[in-house]
């Protein structure tokens, strides 16, 4: 009985470190396609003065 109680908590365990590690995951890639998009409007800011001087 206490064995699987044990077993139970363990797989109980491991789903919330892979439920935490998902959160951290989905931030991370956040963060990334904020700067993605930063960068993109700095390129179109910086094409749009290109193309004054030309």
């Amino acid at each position: 009985m206490t064995y699987r109680l044990f077993l139970i908590s363990v797989i109980l365990l491991k789903n919330l470190k892979l439920e935490i590690v998902k959160k951290e995951c989905n931030c991370e890639m956040e963060k990334f396609m904020e700067q993605i998009l930063d960068d993109m409007k700095f390129l179109k800011k910086q094409n749009y003065t290109l193309k004054n001087y030309i």
